[in-house]
């Protein structure tokens, strides 16, 4: 009989952004907006990372996101720094990735637990279209 109580320490998922060659050179600022709320009593970190067409990560958006425990819908906004959006430029897909923190007492999360970790996130880009 397989043991299903484990926990898996972090997940990820990968997302291909919506930038076209067209419009990189109007490109002046992006804003990455994230709303979590935690239900769980455990606490978790959110990295969102870009990577290459290779796979190979390119750059991690700053700073990494703390969930508390028990954490009502929070939402943070985490720009770009204008001198790193070249990076975006050689983006192929971005990723989120949440870590799970240990718990204080060594317990595991049941599969029976119904608490909810609900992630939502957005971004938005900043042209100026202008003359060249």
């Amino acid at each position: 009989m397989n043991d299903f109580n484990q926990e898996i320490r972090f997940t990820s998922d990968f997302i291909e952004p919506p930038i076209i060659d067209e419009s990189k050179p109007y490109l002046e600022k992006v804003e990455f907006t994230v709303i979590t709320k935690n239900t769980f009593n455990r606490n978790f970190k959110l990295s969102i990372t870009f990577y290459d067409a290779f796979g190979a990560p390119i750059y991690v958006l700053q700073p990494i996101i703390n969930v508390p425990e028990n954490s009502p819908e929070l939402t943070k906004i985490i720009e770009i720094p204008k001198s790193d959006i070249p990076f975006i430029y050689n983006t192929k897909y971005f990723g989120f990735t949440i870590f799970l923190s240990p718990s204080n007492d060594g317990s595991v999360i049941s599969i029976s637990d119904t608490s909810k970790f609900d992630l939502k996130s957005s971004a938005k880009l900043f042209f100026n279209y202008r003359k060249i």
